[in-house]
């Protein structure tokens, strides 16, 4: 009796089909089969979900290593236990099928092939283990549901080869945080719905599916550049969503339910169409989000409008720049271990003055930032002409 892990496969037009597998943890599946190339992943080859219930004398047509390759037959039993937790699949695979590796729960890592075109219709849906994957540049298409599920993935890496997204193709991925989307693709229905850790989402230009945004209840920061240039030369834009939560009250005499709506999140969402970004209407929340959102979310809304002020009135600025001005202390707080961003603050006019400019240093010495130290002392030196200020760290 050979003991080994079972890799069954069929023969098809363009080479040998993998159809399933039933053994270790870890699979590398070859670029050949007794030198005929293994060019496809068949539909549901490793899907816990899918498990065949009779018996069948099984013939050993080829072994190598610890892999014994077994063509396929309808009736073959495979005992499948959850247990794969690592996929190396070789570049000879062309073609994945649908859900081929949904509901394998304990996998983690899986190197896909180069030359893919399509990742399938739920291919890894419900993979709760995996955090993260890499796509790789020949892809040009993420069906429907295609990561639904994926409870744990933290991060994936979208190429400039996508065209589509597929509807629901995030759905239900708590854990994603950040993502930055290629030009010119095309984005489904509900493709980040419930995903409801995504803080920053990163967009080239095309703005025609943004109201898939518009339903996220979190914090978003939204980064879009190559945007069209507008009169002030901006050619790129920064915009932070504060969060909301509602709740529904019911109308006893009408029969009828009410949405009810606390912060001014849900105002700042619904500035996101299809056509883009209403940024009057997003500027003039300005004062509501002073009075109902924290100092913090206010300061990021205000130093993000500044530091990238596309078809930003002045009538909103000068109010942004009223808010630092204000509130410059609790600024360089804020930013003090972002050099980058304190460096803008001194560019903007009147923000950084003789009056606050110690107090601004007292902070940086305060938390023993030497870098910001250095800097705003050479910056109290070249503007105001004053002797450094001692200090002990």
């Amino acid at each position: 009796m050979i003991l080994c892990q079972k890799i069954y496969y069929k023969k098809g037009e363009q080479g040998i089909i993998i159809v399933a597998y039933d053994g270790a943890s870890t699979l590398i599946i070859p670029d050949n089969i007794k030198g005929i190339p293994v060019t496809e992943i068949a539909e549901n080859a490793f899907s816990e979900e899918n498990i065949k219930h009779t018996n069948h004398l099984e013939e050993i047509i080829y072994s190598e290593q610890q892999y014994c390759f077994i063509e396929w037959q309808e009736d073959i039993k495979i005992e499948k236990t959850n247990a794969l937790q690592k996929v190396i699949l070789p570049n000879s695979i062309q073609k994945i099928g649908k859900s081929a590796f949904s509901y394998c729960s304990a996998l983690t890592q899986i190197d896909l092939p180069k030359y893919i075109k399509i990742i399938p219709e739920r291919c890894f849906s419900h993979c709760i283990g995996l955090k993260e994957i890499k796509i790789p540049e020949s892809v040009t298409d993420i069906q429907k549901y295609a990561f639904h599920d994926c409870i744990k993935l933290e991060r994936i890496y979208l190429p400039n080869s996508i065209f589509v997204l597929g509807d629901y193709v995030f759905y239900n991925n708590y854990c994603l945080y950040e993502i930055v989307l290629p030009e010119n693709i095309l984005v489904g229905m509900g493709a980040f719905k419930n995903c409801k850790n995504l803080k920053k989402v990163m967009l080239q230009g095309n703005t025609a599916f943004l109201d898939v945004f518009a339903d996220l209840e979190q914090e978003v920061e939204m980064h879009i550049i190559n945007m069209p240039k507008e009169q002030k030369g901006c050619t790129e834009v920064k915009l932070f969503f504060p969060d909301f939560e509602y709740e529904y009250m019911e109308n006893y005499p009408a029969r009828q339910f009410k949405q009810m709506n606390y912060g001014s999140g849900y105002l700042y969402h619904q500035c996101i169409h299809n056509s883009g970004i209403d940024f009057t209407r997003y500027d003039d929340l300005f004062s509501m989000a002073k009075r109902e959102e924290t100092k913090y979310i206010a300061l990021e809304i205000a130093f993000n409008r500044l530091q990238y002020p596309y078809k930003l009135r002045e009538k909103n600025e000068m109010e942004y720049m009223a808010f630092l001005k204000q509130n410059i202390l609790f600024a360089v707080k804020s930013y003090l271990q972002e050099i980058e961003k304190l460096y803008f603050l001194s560019k903007l006019n009147g923000i950084f003055t003789s009056e606050n400019i110690d107090n601004i240093i007292d902070i940086a010495i305060q938390q023993k930032n030497v870098q910001a130290i250095s800097f705003l002392t050479d910056y109290k030196m070249k503007h105001f002409g004053i002797t450094k200020k001692s200090f002990d760290l």
